[in-house]
């Protein structure tokens, strides 16, 4: 039978998947970023590393219309080969090999201190940056991070020099602790407080040394909030940081000022950033033998753990807007929580009016409360006795249960071709007996088969799983 389920799904699918003004911030950010490579293709040149990094950041490839900058053989010391990596990357280029005899990730590595730095804060960060997108295990990353944090200010800021915080040292320190996932860290809620506390009204910033707001700053705190999953809390930043966009789409570093090119390749990267909702530092990866921003790589930064079979499966409903991710991470392999299923279910059809179900281990206030109120009161999920279990891993039959209630599919009929011998589910007997019908439904649907006739019911679906349930579904 052809996909009615996708007929369904594509009339009553059209659910916000993020809050509105967040939605719009990003929208915004989009038309920005285009208006900036519009104002760089018609340059026709990029003239430093971080303008390839900032148009490669936008999706555009920098080799196609674009005259680049030479990349000469670097020096020996962590800034010249950190610095020429992230160019080398960003024109989708290998490191390892791009100079004959030259391994420069081997050398960065080589070139780490002691005490776990690479040299002051900002080479710090372009080595941490390289070393992560590159070679993860090839250097002391521990020390690193160790290193990275006794940087920071009493206020939770990070500097050049002194003992007071600056916000684009901040932003670019929070850069790399986002690429080393240590969103969770004190470091971070310190520092991410230090730049809420630095904004103005505006959403904007003023340095000490003037007494205007200007771009630069902006779009460190932009990339650095959006790094470290704190996409919200950029959001009145990225407005800001609009403001100063001329009308040939480059950008000025303080209102009224002309055209700046330091200042557009900051802001290009920023709004590039703001748009995809994670750091271009998560979305470099390598692929085969050179490195790619691949399309899944742009959506997320652990794209290089979703297994080749699930790769279509996990853009599809990227794509198709029913799964973004944590902090730019898919976790392809994660278990998904009784919550996170049910929120999918909501993107889906979250128009079903739902009758009000008690579920008590549900307080108010959760990012989940109205997804899980949803799915419990339109009778997809159980709670029995009122108790939803909602950090609980889902299984593969309740998931097969929740789609079949919500598609009305004809269990009962899926049920006699499965006795009958039509097909096979050969642990079938270890699915609950109320839910062997739905999972005889998906399964004669070719939704959800499992491997070699053995469906696993009873056992937790892992994110790339249930990824590739849903993708089938709008075939």
């Amino acid at each position: 039978m052809k996909r009615i389920i996708a007929l369904v799904l594509a009339l009553c699918f059209l659910v916000a998947l993020v809050p509105a003004a967040l939605a719009d911030t990003r929208t915004d950010a989009r038309v920005a970023a285009d208006k900036a490579v519009a104002h760089y293709k018609a340059g026709k040149t990029l003239s430093s590393w971080w303008d390839v990094l900032a148009v490669t950041a936008a999706g555009e490839n920098p080799k196609t219309g674009f005259a680049l900058p030479e990349v000469p053989t670097p020096e020996k010391t962590a800034s010249a080969c950190a610095t020429t990596i992230l160019h080398l990357l960003a024109r989708g280029e290998n490191p390892r090999a791009y100079f004959p005899g030259l391994d420069l990730v081997t050398t960065l590595s080589g070139l780490q201190n002691a005490d776990g730095s690479f040299g002051a804060l900002s080479v710090h960060v372009y080595a941490v940056l390289a070393m992560e997108i590159c070679a993860p295990q090839g250097y002391r990353r521990q020390a690193a991070i160790n290193w990275l944090g006794s940087q920071q200010c009493a206020d939770g800021g990070f500097t050049y020099s002194g003992s007071m915080g600056d916000v684009d040292m901040t932003g670019m320190a929070l850069l790399a602790l986002g690429r080393l996932g240590q969103e969770k860290s004190d470091a971070v809620t310190r520092a991410v407080a230090f730049l809420k506390k630095q904004a103005t009204a505006a959403g904007g910033f003023i340095p000490f040394w003037s007494d205007k707001e200007n771009s630069c700053s902006a779009a460190a705190a932009v990339w650095g909030l959006t790094a470290v999953g704190q996409t919200e809390a950029a959001a009145p930043m990225v407005k800001n940081l609009l403001s100063f966009q001329m009308a040939s789409g480059a950008f000025c570093y303080e209102a009224g000022g002309g055209e700046d090119g330091f200042s557009t390749q900051q802001a290009l990267l920023a709004l590039a950033d703001a748009a995809a909702g994670s750091s271009v530092f998560s979305r470099l990866t390598f692929g085969g033998e050179r490195y790619v921003l691949s399309p899944l790589a742009q959506a997320f930064g652990d794209s290089a753990n979703v297994s080749p079979w699930a790769v279509e499966y996990v853009y599809k409903v990227y794509t198709l807007g029913l799964f973004q991710g944590a902090n730019g991470k898919f976790n392809p392999l994660k278990p998904i929580s009784r919550s996170e299923v049910a929120a999918v279910l909501q993107r889906v059809d979250g128009t079903r009016p739902a009758t009000e179900k008690p579920v008590s281990d549900l307080p108010e206030g959760r990012w989940d409360t109205a997804a899980v109120r949803y799915a419990v009161g339109a009778g997809l999920l159980d709670a029995p006795g009122g108790l939803f279990r909602p950090e609980t891993p889902a299984t593969r039959e309740e998931v097969a249960v929740a789609i079949a209630r919500l598609f009305s599919l004809d269990t009962a009929r899926a049920m006699e071709k499965y006795q009958r011998g039509d097909f096979q589910i050969l642990d079938m007997n270890k699915a609950k007996a109320e839910n062997r019908p739905a999972v005889a439904a998906l399964y004669a649907e070719g939704i959800m088969v499992g491997s070699g006739g053995y469906l696993r019911p009873g056992e937790a679906i892992t994110r790339q799983e249930i990824a590739k349930v849903f993708a089938l579904l709008f075939e």
